[in-house]
């Protein structure tokens, strides 16, 4: 009887564990969406050296979720074979249906959230993405107009309009009429 009770406080301690991680990766993931939403306005107002900041933090962030992802993968194992859960089959859904009373309820309250902070995120990271291949197609789509015009009559700099054909003044300018 005494190695089912120490067998469930360390699976209630390995749960305890899980949630904590999940907690972090939400937080991260909270952090994510905040500069994501920086993102898009520095690609709106072409910020390039902000946005060369806002990747290095995203990418730090990124570092950090795949550290707890680890985590998580290796927990979430050791639960599977406490519980005879197949691999195939081990998921947080999966594992909540074997956590003790209170512990499974939180456990699932927080898969949700770090799922609603996941997806926020994916959505906001599919929008920047768009925002900045429209910018650099718009940027391409410049320079190969610039780069491949060839004749004259088509030069983007070339003087048009009223202004084009007149001669310089040939006498001396007038600054004022009063002498």
């Amino acid at each position: 009887m005494r190695p089912v009770t120490g067998r469930m406080n360390q699976s209630q301690q390995s749960f305890i564990g899980l949630i904590s991680l999940l907690e972090q990766e939400a937080a991260i993931y909270e952090q994510m969406e905040t500069l994501l939403g920086e993102e898009l306005e520095a690609l709106k107002f072409l910020r390039a050296s902000e946005l060369g900041e806002l990747s290095a933090k995203k990418e730090t962030l990124a570092l950090r979720v795949k550290a707890l992802d680890e985590s998580r993968r290796l927990i979430g194992e050791r639960l599977g074979r406490t519980f005879g859960i197949a691999p195939e089959e081990l998921t947080v859904t999966e594992l909540c249906k074997f956590a003790p009373q209170g512990v499974g309820e939180r456990l699932g309250e927080v898969r949700n959230t770090l799922r609603e902070r996941a997806v926020a995120c994916k959505t906001l990271n599919d929008r920047n993405s768009r925002a900045a291949r429209r910018g650099m197609d718009l940027v391409g789509n410049a320079a190969d107009f610039l780069l491949k015009t060839r004749e004259p009559d088509e030069k983007v700099y070339a003087k048009k309009g009223p202004y084009a054909k007149r001669k310089a003044p040939t006498g001396p300018s007038v600054v004022s009429r009063q002498v």
